[in-house]
């Protein structure tokens, strides 16, 4: 089994997700690589804290998009959390501000308050995602996930922030509209104020986190490849993770073990032949307990690290070509 069907058949949106440390990164960097060599314009995102697509490219990348040098039609980009609060600031910084100090006397800073709050930048992350999808500049978005524990958390929040909405409009509304009587029954109003105004706000935010939920969880857009290590912590992982995106409808494509050791690398080392042992009994459990549509490929063990386009384009030969048993 191989990667082949995305080169003919794949969502926009491709996001790689797994353990730390596991390869999702070089497997992002060498499914773009591909997709870009088969006419497609694509866009690598990593949203990882501690992005690795400069290492693997041996190149520095940033925040920015930049084209990737001595390919075609390959752009990349490593957010971090500063670049997805000031482009909330951007949006909705003003806007934030105009709210809030029609009900109290607040100076600008509550903007930098907002932005600080619980959540925001996830949900805002996500929220980037699905404009670079909805501006349809790229033919293929792949998506670097950060590690499983904080893919989690980010794929979640979209609902949890639009339950969280749904309690806290009314909340806030009924608290703007007590005190908007107050300051007109003590004279001492600036206007009449916009109370309704946060609510529309509020109402931008849960609209974007409708359509986020929506982006990732139609199988038409979006396709979720894991991978995993064959090693009793990471396998156990991706049990949890594979679960958990069934419960929440989220499309998962392909599974991918990454350093498999081979049969004749085992045969001339003792040491290789045990491991061997090892992960073939994880390998059995990942083949019994996979869901009956998920494919599972096998990347093997390499004997040096995947830096540089031309091993990344080495890489994309296993992802791609390589059919195993």
């Amino acid at each position: 089994m191989s990667l082949q069907g995305l080169l003919r058949d794949s969502p926009p949106l491709i996001m790689f997700g797994g353990k730390g440390g596991v390869g999702k990164t070089v497997c992002a960097c060498a499914t773009a690589f591909r997709l870009s060599e088969e006419g497609f314009k694509t866009l690598l995102i990593s949203s990882d804290p501690t992005p690795s697509l400069s290492d693997a490219f041996t190149k520095h990348i940033g925040n920015v998009i930049v084209p990737l040098e001595n390919t075609d039609n390959l752009f990349a980009v490593e957010i971090d959390r500063e670049t997805v609060v000031q482009r909330w600031k951007s949006k909705f910084g003003e806007e934030v501000y105009r709210v809030v100090s029609s009900l109290l006397p607040v100076d600008r800073g509550v903007i930098d308050y907002v932005a600080e709050a619980p959540g925001i930048d996830e949900e805002f992350l996500l929220g980037y995602i699905l404009e670079l999808f909805e501006e349809r500049i790229y033919d293929k978005i792949v998506w670097d996930t950060a590690p499983a524990g904080h893919t989690l958390r980010l794929l979640q929040y979209p609902e949890i922030f639009t339950s969280h909405l749904d309690v806290v409009g009314k909340t806030y509304y009924r608290i703007a509209a007590q005190y908007q009587r107050i300051k007109r029954a003590s004279t001492r109003s600036r206007g009449k104020g916009e109370p309704r105004s946060l609510l529309e706000t509020l109402e931008k935010w849960k609209a974007l986190a409708q359509r986020v939920i929506h982006l990732i969880k139609d199988a038409n857009t979006t396709e979720f490849e894991v991978v995993t290590i064959p090693e009793a912590m990471a396998v156990n992982l991706t049990m949890r993770l594979l679960s958990i995106f069934e419960d929440y409808g989220i499309p998962v494509g392909h599974l991918i073990v990454n350093n498999v050791i081979q049969s004749q690398d085992a045969a001339q080392c003792s040491f290789l032949k045990k491991k061997r042992r090892a992960q073939l009994k994880w390998m059995s459990y990942l083949r019994e307990h996979q869901r009956s549509q998920l494919k599972i490929i096998e990347i093997p063990l390499l004997p040096s690290d995947v830096q540089g386009l031309e091993s990344i384009h080495q890489f994309a030969r296993y992802l791609f070509f390589t059919e195993t048993s």
